[in-house]
């Protein structure tokens, strides 16, 4: 029996990355599942995380307001701790995986939409399913942010296009517009697209279709200003800041086209200073190819602007923090150009389907495809098991940007992690090193000497950290810890309370200064400090 073509991009998919579902923590992001559980297990917390910032309570910078994601999050805890009574990873990479299923079905129909074949739109969007680089996106659990991103803007476009024949579809379309900005500020551009595909269409003179689509457009980011005005925590780049930005990271754009080109030796944390040089070249190639079908298809496909505009639109964004001072260093994820990749699809997919008859007609063009197809998928699972286990995942980035002191701390962690002191202490050093200024380093750092039993080099860590970093309450934590492991009670108290005065929240210094009060006899203060361990909600036991 023949499979419909939806149900077997879903099958794939699913076999694909279906060895995702027995990977691990990798401890970038995704630790908030373990740091926040008090918080994130509790499905009655959903309303709560549309009057909060993403990365409340342990951030303060750019606190992007993301309600969906963060309630995907908690329904995927919520269920984990039903199930095991633990917040578990597989939980979370399956919603992954199941999200990559529905957007590789709802992006098979946009192509058709866009007027593609069944065949040609059944293959453009098994290339987004089996391409190396969306590994990157399903095997991370913060990659769910970008594929929620996909199904509703994908879906949105979808219904939009839907709406011009039947104008009952704008309601969904708003919907998906809408839960597209609640995931990720990038979907603000489908209107943009939207309005491009009407100014391309037969329709373009129908004032009704006009009025109807900016009615829902101004309607949905009204709704979501509104919302976004109550969550509060934080702010993103402003506007101009954010141009900037993208600015300085436009050169960057050949790299996530070289990796999309030649996915070969892609890392987990790669950056600019250290791309290998034949990204640069093959994402000057793909460049050409794209501006080259603009030229050849602009009149006959409008649709190939379409395309461009997609994959420009959605990936730029992602420069928006990049400054000339750190852009060296800057990680180019390749789970960001997740929803871009989409775009070149788009654009590939103008070609004259006669001409890719032809060319796989041959013996040696279906050979030449099949070998395509065996070494796409090598490199797909290769990639995938870089997001395995935390030690994988910064191993990969340290090889892939050995001048990274990101990689370097990190890499130094999951060795601290592994109790191979020695190791992690030589990671940290190479990372103070590369950048003497690296977050993190130094207190980490001094808790590899801690654990060594040298609290007089772990003090010294701790302090040339917070002289960077005053607001670091992981810190001040750590430093009162020692103070209190040496008996000098008055400073670990004023550490604690640096700790809980920049966030109080934090349960481990309230539990550091419970034990100051308990031992002091202090019972007035000790109860206080009780109550707030209580309503604390996180929870870093199973951090640094």
């Amino acid at each position: 029996m023949k499979l419909h073509p939806k149900l077997t991009l879903a099958l794939i998919a699913f076999v694909l990355y279906a060895p995702t579902l027995f990977f691990e923590y990798v401890y970038m992001d995704d630790y908030l599942m373990v740091q926040e559980g008090g918080f994130y297990s509790k499905i009655e917390n959903i309303p709560a995380s549309f009057t909060r910032s993403v990365w409340h309570p342990t951030g303060t910078e750019y606190n992007y307001y993301r309600p969906v994601s963060t309630s995907v999050y908690i329904v995927g805890a919520w269920l984990s701790t039903l199930i095991s009574n633990d917040i578990l990873p597989w939980i979370f990479h399956l919603t992954n995986v199941l999200l990559q299923m529905l957007t590789a079905v709802l992006f098979y129909s946009l192509l058709e939409a866009f007027g593609s074949s069944k065949k040609a739109a059944f293959f453009g969007a098994l290339a987004l399913v089996m391409h190396p680089a969306s590994a990157g996106t399903l095997g991370w659990i913060p990659g769910q942010n970008e594929l929620l991103l996909a199904v509703a803007v994908v879906g949105g476009f979808l219904c939009y296009v839907r709406a011009l024949k039947n104008r009952i579809w704008f309601l969904p379309h708003a919907l998906c517009f809408l839960v597209g900005i609640l995931t990720k500020e990038n979907a603000v551009g489908l209107p943009i697209l939207c309005a491009m595909f009407l100014l391309f269409s037969p329709d373009r003179k129908n004032l009704t279709l006009w009025f109807c689509s900016f009615a829902s457009w101004a309607a949905t980011l009204g709704a979501w200003l509104y919302m976004a005005s109550l969550g509060g925590g934080g702010s993103a780049p402003e506007a101009g800041g954010a141009l900037t930005g993208m600015l300085n990271g436009l050169p960057y754009v050949l790299i996530y086209l070289g990796q999309l080109v030649f996915p070969v030796g892609l890392s987990t944390l790669p950056t600019p200073q250290d791309t290998a040089i034949y990204f640069w070249v093959a994402g000057a190639a793909g460049l050409a190819g794209i501006l080259a079908m603009i030229y050849f298809k602009i009149r006959t496909r409008p649709v190939v602007l379409i395309g461009a505009a997609w994959f420009l639109g959605f990936l730029l964004p992602t420069f928006a923090n990049v400054v000339p001072e750190i852009k060296h260093i800057f990680i180019l994820r390749s789970d960001r150009a997740y929803l871009a990749s989409a775009g070149l699809v788009i654009v590939l997919l103008q070609i004259n389907e006669e001409r890719w008859r032809k060319i796989f007609a041959s013996t040696k063009g279906k050979l030449g495809a099949a070998a395509l197809i065996v070494a796409v998928l090598a490199l797909n699972v290769h990639h995938q098991y870089h997001f395995s286990t935390g030690m994988a995942f910064y191993q990969s980035g340290v090889d892939g940007s050995p001048r990274s002191p990101f990689a370097h701390t990190h890499l130094g962690d999951m060795f601290l992690y592994a109790k191979d002191i020695p190791s992690a202490i030589k990671a940290y050093e190479e990372a103070i090193r590369l950048n003497t200024t690296e977050p993190q380093a130094h207190n980490n750092l001094g808790v590899a000497y801690m654990r060594m039993g040298d609290t007089d080099k772990a003090a010294a860590e701790y302090v040339k950290e917070l002289e960077y970093y005053p607001k670091n309450l992981l810190t001040w934590s750590n430093l009162g810890a020692i103070y209190l492991h040496k008996g000098d009670h008055a400073n670990a108290e004023v550490a604690f309370r640096k700790a809980v005065e920049i966030n109080p929240a934090y349960k481990d210094a309230w539990l550091g200064l419970y034990k100051i009060y308990d031992f002091q006899r202090k019972t007035k203060e000790r109860d206080e400090v009780g109550k707030r361990i209580q309503q604390a909600d996180m929870d870093m036991s199973k951090g640094i």
